[in-house]
């Protein structure tokens, strides 16, 4: 009832919103519910650091998975173009457009030295028609 003599004081003696009969706000006899507010937690700053690393266990899922659709009959051995275009399209989602030329030149030359490792661990381990075929070996690796 407070909050509706407070809106006829303050209606300026309107006589229309008086003889309403379901009142100023169409609510007939109802009184107005009184806003509630909320109790909030303190908010915590989030910032995604510079330098993010995707997870060694999620890489390996997602080259587990490609493995399977890739060559099944080898398991451990990607094509490297495979490899190649899943690097592209992580760089595609993870590196913002407006990334310097210098750190994309960085970041391909880190491409290639894995895959020079790669390439060397599959020769060792596989012997040289698995480089010749395209293959590489990601499994039981130290990169």
């Amino acid at each position: 009832m407070i909050g509706r003599c407070a809106i006829a004081a303050n209606s300026g003696g309107d006589e229309e919103e008086h003889n309403n009969p379901k009142g100023r706000h169409g609510h007939g006899d109802r009184e107005l519910p009184l806003p509630v507010e909320t109790v909030r937690a303190p908010r915590e700053p989030w910032m995604v650091p510079a330098a993010y690393y995707i997870p060694r266990k999620a890489v390996l899922r997602c080259l587990d998975f490609l493995d399977s659709q890739d060559h099944p009959d080898k398991p451990g051995m990607l094509y490297r173009r495979t490899l190649e275009l899943m690097a592209s399209r992580l760089d595609e989602i993870f590196l913002s457009s407006q990334v310097k030329e210098s750190k994309l030149q960085q970041r391909n030359s880190e491409i290639l030295a894995i895959m020079d490792h790669l390439e060397r661990h599959t020769r060792r381990r596989r012997g040289e028609a698995a480089v010749q075929a395209g293959l590489l070996e990601y499994e039981q690796t130290s990169r």
